[in-house]
Order: C-alpha cells, then sequence, then structure tokens
C-alpha cells in the first residue's frame, strides 16, 4: 500500500516523495522499485524528486531523526507501517520497551504525526493532509474483527499498572491478534481526536483513516 501510494504520487510530478522506510536499504530498494515501474509504464520520474530515509517506528529516537532530517513543508503524511504477530506468543518489544504492535502501529506514528505537524502546517496546499491506514478489523462487528477477540482498549489499565512495560492496552492477557486488533483501533481514535483538535484550532489540515480491505500479499501476513 505505502509503495503504490508513494509511485502514485511520484509520477504526479508536483512534489517530491520521501520514502520514509525502516532502514535506508530499504527505503533505497523501494525507489529503484518505483523508478522501474516508471520506466515500464512509460511514465516520467525525475530520481531527485524520490528521497530515501531511514525512519524506524520501533525506535522513538530513530523517529525524531527523520522528523528532524526530512525537508519542509510537508503537504501530506501518510502513515502506512504496520506489524502484525498473529499466532506467536512471544511478547516483542520495541527498542524504547512497548509492546511492538502498539509501538509500531501507534505510538511511532503518534509521535510523528505530531512532530510533523508544524511542517504540514507551513504546507501551502489549501488542505495539507494526514492519511492514517488502519484496518475493518478495528470494529469487533466486522467479519475480520469478530474473529477471536474483538478490539477493545478497556480501561487502560494494563498501560496504568505496568507503564510502557504493559503487554496488552487493557490489561488482559497478551494475544498476538487482539493486539494488532486494538492497534487499528487506536489508529482511529487517534484520527477522529487530532481530527477534532486541529478543526478547533482553525487549522487547514484535514486527517482521514481508511480500511484497505484483506491484504494478503504483503510482508504483514509472514506470521
Amino acid at each position: 500500500i505505502g509503495l503504490d501510494a508513494a509511485y502514485k504520487l511520484a509520477t504526479m510530478g508536483t512534489s517530491v516523495v520521501a520514502l520514509a522506510c525502516r532502514t535506508l536499504d530499504k527505503a533505497e530498494r523501494a525507489k529503484r522499485e518505483i523508478l522501474q515501474r516508471a520506466a515500464d509504464e512509460g511514465k516520467t520520474i525525475d530520481p531527485n524528486d524520490v528521497e530515501c530515509f531511514e525512519c524506524d517506528l520501533a525506535s522513538l529516537a530513530s523517529v525524531r531523526k527523520f522528523a528532524r532530517d526530512v525537508g519542509g513543508p510537508v503537504d501530506a503524511l501518510a502513515l502506512n507501517a504496520g506489524v502484525e504477530y498473529s499466532g506467536d506468543p512471544t511478547v516483542h518489544r520495541t527498542e524504547d520497551g512497548f509492546e511492538e504492535t502498539i509501538g509500531v502501529n501507534h505510538l511511532g506514528h503518534f509521535l510523528l504525526a505530531n512532530l510533523l505537524l508544524p511542517k504540514l502546517e507551513a504546507s501551502s496546499a489549501a488542505h495539507p493532509r494526514i492519511v492514517v491506514t488502519s484496518s475493518e478489523v478495528h470494529d469487533p462487528s466486522s467479519p475480520g474483527g469478530s474473529v477471536g477477540k474483538g478490539a477493545t482498549l478497556g480501561d487502560l489499565s494494563g498501560m496504568e499498572r505496568a507503564g510502557k512495560s504493559f503487554e496488552m492496552i487493557s490489561g488482559e492477557e497478551f494475544d498476538a491478534d487482539k493486539a494488532y486488533k486494538d492497534s487499528k483501533l487506536c489508529n482511529m481514535l487517534f484520527a477522529y481526536e487530532l481530527e477534532r483538535r486541529l478543526e478547533a484550532a482553525g487549522s487547514k489540515i484535514t486527517v482521514n483513516s481508511f480500511g484497505p480491505g484483506l491484504i494478503t500479499r504483503t510482508g504483514l501476513f509472514r506470521h
């Protein structure tokens, strides 16, 4: 999804696309794929208009560095990274000690969006935008969300009791599949609340979240 979005933005020819990937190598690989696809389809992209950055959402220091290094102003921010460990009983941790599903899918994006708000506000676009890739599974009544435990953040007792060492936000026993659903619920709540706050402040930034449907041809399904 992120690669396709970057390709479409690059072929518009109206702006510079910053590829923020987990490693610089992955970003450079994505750039090569974008340029090759453009050549195969007879489209022209200036290589200088596709920039490569490292932005590992499992490291808040990496997120902060990217936010400092990327140029501005910013017209659009696509928050699309995601990890899922369904079926894995191991609690994976980010560099900062957070449960990785929530840490990458929500907390890393949350920090990145907040750090880039000034650069979005500086955009000359009529409506600079933030777009959050969520999932239908945030809704327990959806076909995907109703399989297994449904998303719920409960009373946030997991975070309240354990701080950054929480396993589940709701405080229940760890369930990797539910952690993914919870992270998508966090995405939705973040998008709604950020939009509300920006609108109340008179900001021209708009925030949208979407569910892309069942996407099985990506690394997200490796587990």
